[in-house]
């Protein structure tokens, strides 16, 4: 597993009780902020989050994720952000309606803009 393989899982982890999982890391920067590190395979990546005084997830940042150059010959390690909004009741949990993906570099522009309208799960299959 590489790194980019990595963040996928940590992006994955990061939605409810599975943040509390043994093979993260916590370390408190202040009342609302927490540093994450996840290793795995012999690869770790490294995020900062924020949370709201709720204890909603309002913020990820990681400077572990790679981009491509311009001309797709090479990789670098830039900031991503992933701010999430509109915390909300779906069915029996409360969580983001609204957050967006950030890159930082070469400049701050936002690649993605998701809205929830609605989430279901562990839906039998007909």
């Amino acid at each position: 597993m590489d790194a980019v393989e990595g963040r996928t899982v940590q992006r994955r982890r990061r939605a409810g009780a599975t943040l509390i999982d043994p093979a993260i890391v916590w370390e408190p920067v202040d009342a609302r902020t927490a540093r994450a590190r996840f290793t795995n395979a012999g690869q770790t990546i490294r995020a900062e989050l924020s949370f709201s005084e709720a204890g909603e997830l309002t913020n990820f940042w990681s400077d572990d994720r790679y981009q491509s150059s311009p001309d797709g010959t090479t990789m670098k390690k830039v900031r991503l952000s992933t701010p999430l909004a509109g915390y909300r009741s779906f069915g029996p949990v409360r969580l983001a309606s609204r957050g967006e993906g950030r890159w930082h570099e070469p400049r701050k522009y936002t690649y993605i803009e998701l809205t929830l309208d609605d989430v279901q799960y562990n839906l039998r299959s007909r």
